[in-house]
């Protein structure tokens, strides 16, 4: 009887005919090797493709058997739906030993993936990801109040160091400056539900780059995270 559930969010070639897969499950990341993976006629190849969630059995390293539950075909089939959808698993490869509820972090990752694969503003779906993914890892900012004196009026000024927002007479020279519109954004992106997005989501108004700066500052300063994906398709744009 196949229990298991897991995201496969990597895989690569092992010898002439095997595959390693990288999967992502509510116990966090888990690596199998599945037998003949590289022959398109062998039962085991649509096991072993990234973007699928996959119910599977194991013994010791190896996968034993599995079945396709969903194969994302959306985002397969669209580059800019890719490029989301791996620049989130980007984040969770690199920083799953951060994440203090892997139960929850999964659950999150295929509410993110489906609304992606139904092509809910891709760019929106993985911000939100990526802003309440520092609340898994214990590193959520501070956007309530002041992180200095506690206020909670005029707050405009976003602190890397600090790791939160910051008053207009708290403020220091290196922090980054918001404006009202983009602080209200984060703040909405932060706190908002994926199971009430779609009814909201026309109301929703954010700027991709700004928002995406900033937290590239903010992963790259706390946890010296900086996105390979995102310079690989770089420069592919240009």
């Amino acid at each position: 009887m196949i229990e298991n559930e897991g995201i496969v969010i990597k895989s690569i070639d092992y010898g002439d005919s095997n595959k390693i897969i990288t999967l992502f499950t509510i116990s966090g990341l888990k690596s199998l090797t599945v037998k003949g993976a590289q022959k398109p006629s062998s039962h085991t190849f649509n096991f072993a493709k990234e973007f699928i969630l996959l119910k599977y059995e194991d013994r010791g390293k190896y996968l034993i058997g599995g079945k396709v539950e969903n194969y994302y075909t959306n985002i397969v089939n669209d580059i800019k739906l890719t490029k989301s959808a791996l620049r989130i698993f980007e984040i969770i490869n690199m920083l799953v030993e951060h994440i203090n509820d892997t139960k929850t972090a999964y659950e999150f990752l295929k509410q993110c993936l489906d609304l992606i694969n139904q092509k809910i503003d891709h760019n929106l779906i993985e911000l939100i990801f990526r802003i309440k993914f520092l609340y898994l890892i214990g590193l959520s900012p501070n956007f309530n109040s002041c992180v200095r004196c506690g206020s909670k009026e005029e707050l405009a000024y976003f602190s890397l160091f600090d790791g939160g927002m910051k008053c207009n007479h708290c403020k220091d020279i290196k922090d980054y400056h918001l404006t009202n519109f983009e602080f209200e954004t984060f703040r909405l992106l932060y706190l908002v539900k994926l199971d009430k997005l779609i009814e909201k989501i026309d109301a929703i108004n954010y700027q991709y780059d700004e928002m995406n700066l900033i937290l590239n500052m903010f992963y790259s300063h706390f946890l010296g995270f900086e996105s390979s994906v995102e310079k690989i398709y770089k420069k592919i744009n240009k």
